[in-house]
């Protein structure tokens, strides 16, 4: 069950610590839907219950909390839809090939964040839905016994020529399809996935709502929506402190809200929450949510 996935992320918690093509859709199974760009891993070359756990290594400190949640915000990539996106994208087709140096290097290790990643992500199954790949972070830690079809969608065509890359030798990449898409106007049919994951995208959608919303219109009814984001502390001065820097941190980080009340926003676009497990003194925020 999809709910042993969360048990072992609690327990693990509180024990120690993201080519051109012209293809449109991603196949019959999901129907025919809004255009979007895929591109094929396997052809294409380099153009291509809430819990009271929570996990704060010991070493660090409140200082390394609050530098961490900026350092992390300013890492993040920024997704616009409509006519503004390639606009929006093009800054991160520049940089995608650092990318991973800034998202998953030492301090995110230290951190304890690729752990979470992992334990996350391996919740998925079935035919899955990842919002917001990048350059492919995620797609080495599913579980291709359990994952039937994955389609990653990206709004930079840069990021997801890296995630190309990564994607092509790893088990999971003969089910794989890659997308250039917005995840506010999903290109899918209502009820298509069994799972839907976003890590660390929420606060850079400009609509995390209609975002939400979207999430929830795709996944099929007694499906999952995975997420690990950044959210608003429970702790009274951290999140005074974010609250205090969120204009600055969103300039920085080319969007990042990184205040948000991930918890409030799925209720609101209808998710119903199996379960939410925090992490860094409530920085981050693991959440299980079905359909409602």
């Amino acid at each position: 069950m999809l709910c042993s996935g969360s048990d072992r992320l609690s327990t693990h918690l509180a024990g120690s610590a993201r080519a051109t093509g012209k293809s449109t859709g991603v196949s019959s199974c999901f129907g025919s839907a809004r255009a979007s760009r895929k591109i094929d891993v396997s052809t294409h070359a380099n153009t291509t219950r809430r819990t009271t756990c929570s996990y704060t290594p010991q070493h660090v400190n409140r200082r390394h909390l609050l530098s961490a949640a900026v350092w992390s915000a300013a890492s993040l990539t920024l997704r616009v839809p409509g006519s503004e996106a390639v606009d929006a994208a093009a800054p991160y087709d520049e940089f995608a090939e650092k990318y991973d140096e800034l998202n998953n290097g030492f301090s995110a290790k230290a951190l304890g964040l690729e752990d979470l990643r992992r334990i996350m992500v391996k919740q998925a199954r079935g035919e899955v839905l990842e919002c917001g790949v990048g350059t492919g972070l995620n797609l080495p830690l599913y579980d291709a016994t359990k994952v039937q079809s994955l389609v990653a969608i990206d709004l930079s065509q840069g990021m997801l020529d890296q995630a190309v890359d990564r994607a092509r030798p790893l088990p999971i990449s003969p089910v794989l399809s890659l997308q250039q898409a917005t995840v506010e106007a999903l290109p899918f049919e209502a009820s298509s996935f069994d799972s839907v994951v976003d890590t660390f995208s929420l606060c850079v959608y400009p609509d995390p709502l209609a975002a939400l919303r979207e999430m929830r219109r795709v996944v099929r009814p007694g499906g999952r929506v995975l997420l690990l984001e950044h959210n608003r502390s429970p702790n009274p001065l951290l999140g005074a402190y974010q609250d205090l820097t969120a204009q600055p941190v969103a300039a920085m980080s080319k969007g990042c809200v990184y205040n948000q009340d991930v918890r409030q926003l799925a209720e609101r676009a209808g998710l119903e929450i199996v379960q939410m497990t925090p992490a860094l003194g409530g920085l981050i925020q693991a959440v299980e949510a079905r359909k409602i």
